[in-house]
């Protein structure tokens, strides 16, 4: 499964939650088992899964939230929620303390290992897998939430609201001619956003066509001279809750004079907290790379934004 590539390349950015299968079943803690824990409380969630917590957030879905992943513990709207989950470990000491009636992941089919279904089990608490990586995904996950829930009337609405904003994007895009635009995924500028992904998905609706779109895997590494050879003449650099690295980053792509997108000052940065994340954060991310695309090309020596 791609998605598991990407985890891998990410780290910390990690918009899955696959990563969980390998420590669910060794690695936890687990209820004490002297006690018999709570009953779950109906429609209270804890999500594993970043991309999907961002969907109900923005869905306003939130208020259902009790427990996150660890690497939600930095979001200020997720700042009063139990924190219950990480790459090594599911806190279930801590989840019996919340009793959410459902626990999503994000898991290959038949990869959600035993141990992670027994500790729910004895919690009462359902296991939802919920796959999020692309528009069409993100939509439905959003439904599904919904029923989960009990609040499926604004999910609905959330969900078509979600789908206007990116047509609109689209929209705004049609009458110009498509620049070919690099996605470069983190600091390190071998990594990319490939064909078939959400981010590909995003930048053709923010008027961009992939630089990388002849490359077969979807989330490929390639090197220096590789990349010169795909001749972008955009390159859009997406490194979350990286403001502070920005300007250097950017500066390194600027003197790569090899590529027409250095040339004309074509390289940006986009630094959102969530702008690799396939949930409601997508239409933040689509705009941000249609504001991009749409800045002024700079003649002179390597300026723009």
């Amino acid at each position: 499964m791609w998605s598991n590539r990407l985890i891998l390349l990410l780290g910390p950015w990690v918009s899955l939650a696959a990563v969980f299968t390998a420590a669910l079943s060794g690695c936890d803690k687990a209820p004490p088992p002297s006690t018999t824990p709570a009953a779950p409380v109906p429609g209270t969630v804890a999500c594993l899964v970043p991309a999907v917590t961002d969907l109900m957030i923005g869905a306003g879905l939130g208020q259902h939230l009790v427990a996150v992943s660890s690497f939600d513990r930095n979001r200020p709207d997720c700042a009063k929620l139990s924190v219950v989950g990480d790459y090594q470990t599911v806190d279930w000491e801590q989840l019996a303390k919340v009793r959410p009636a459902v626990i999503i992941t994000f898991v290959a089919p038949g990869r959600l290992q035993q141990g992670f279904v027994e500790h729910a089990s004895r919690l009462g608490i359902q296991p939802v897998n919920l796959p999020i990586e692309t528009i069409a995904d993100a939509e439905r996950t959003c439904l599904q939430l919904g029923r989960l829930t009990g609040d499926l009337p604004p999910a609905e609405q959330a969900a078509k609201q979600f789908r206007l904003a990116l047509n609109q994007i689209g929209t705004a895009s049609q009458g110009h001619t498509p620049p070919k635009v690099l996605l470069v995924m983190g600091e390190a500028g071998n990594h990319l956003a490939g064909p078939g992904t959400f981010l590909d998905e995003l930048l053709t609706l923010a008027g961009g066509t992939n630089a990388a779109a002849s490359v077969s895997s979807p989330y490929p590494s390639l090197d220096r001279e590789a990349i010169s050879r795909l001749a972008p003449e955009v390159i859009l650099i997406l490194l979350p809750g990286g403001q502070s690295q920005a300007a250097a980053v950017r500066d390194q792509w600027l003197k790569r004079t090899e590529l027409p997108a250095a040339i004309a000052g074509r390289v940006h940065v986009l630094t959102g907290e969530q702008v690799m994340q396939p949930g409601w954060s997508m239409v933040g991310t689509a705009r941000a790379m249609q504001e991009a695309l749409s800045a002024p090309v700079n003649t002179s020596a390597n300026g723009g934004r």
